[in-house]
């Protein structure tokens, strides 16, 4: 892939933008023909808009293979080889040697989200310890952060597995993420959304997973990926139709269309970075 990417970028001394893009695209094509990007991604209601995207791009279905997977396995195959596109959360970059945001879409809020909860059958501060949902390092980092500088608890901290949901009640709560949280927000008596209370301790927004690289990708590769990403932003109504039988006991299209926002941006950037910050303080203090 590097060479490919050397040919196209030495022929743009010459070439017209449209004669270079077509060159690109057949030497990508000669070039992949037995080795596709591998992709991975992620099976929650919030990435359906994405999924419906890849799903009807010609060019990625050509020159992919995409495996869907939970965030943190997701940020495990990036990080060993084992993909070569990850849709990650974004924890994990501080632990990349390189890497590249390569899309202009990522899963994010302006404020709250309704899919990221602390759970509890008691007031936070009454909570004892936290089980910490084993899907996302993003969510346990950001609890963490919250923990210290908004609520000013200091609960015991428990790595949780499969299964974890039945043990919070008393004074243990819990961080779940994704479907299991939307399916779960009135099961408990007090509930706190992250992004939301992250916007009331810094007032930004709050990105948790971004597209991300750590390879060298052809410039006409990316631009093709998300090209099919934004086709399935514009269609969120026809992605539920297609792909969205499964979620009808969810609150899919308020949840994709008012409490996501889709957009990375510079507000964003500017959030991860602080999120960075934050967490780095988190970890020189315990």
């Amino acid at each position: 892939m590097h060479v490919v990417y050397s040919v196209v970028n030495v022929s743009s001394v010459w070439l017209t933008p449209l004669i270079r893009y077509v060159l690109g695209l057949f030497v990508l094509n000669v070039r992949l023909m037995d080795q596709k990007i591998k992709i991975s991604a992620v099976d929650f209601l919030n990435t359906l808009p994405f999924r419906y995207g890849l799903d009807n791009s010609e060019f990625i279905a050509s020159h992919t293979c995409i495996d869907y997977d939970i965030p943190s396995v997701c940020a495990a195959k990036l990080k060993n080889g084992d993909a070569d596109i990850g849709l990650v959360p974004i924890a994990v970059l501080p632990e990349l040697k390189n890497y590249e945001i390569i899309s202009d879409f990522c899963l994010g809020a302006k404020k709250q989200i309704d899919s990221v909860f602390l759970f509890g059958q008691q007031p936070v501060d009454k909570m004892s310890e936290i089980l910490l949902d084993y899907r996302s390092r993003t969510s346990v980092n950001l609890v963490r952060i919250l923990a210290n500088e908004h609520w000013h608890i200091t609960p015991t901290w428990i790595d949780a597995s499969r299964g974890y949901e039945r043990r919070i009640q008393h004074y243990t709560g819990g961080v779940i993420i994704g479907d299991k949280a939307l399916e779960l927000a009135n099961r408990f008596t007090y509930k706190y959304d992250l992004a939301e209370n992250w916007h009331a301790l810094t007032g930004e927004e709050f990105v948790f997973a971004a597209w991300v690289t750590n390879k060298k990708l052809p410039e006409f590769f990316k631009k093709e990926f998300n090209v099919s990403l934004q086709h399935g932003i514009n269609h969120i109504d026809d992605a539920l139709k297609t792909l969205g039988q499964k979620y009808n006991h969810l609150p899919a299209e308020m949840y994709l269309k008012h409490r996501l926002d889709y957009h990375w941006n510079d507000s964003k950037r500017q959030a991860m970075h602080l999120f960075f910050k934050k967490t780095k303080n988190i970890s020189s203090t315990h």
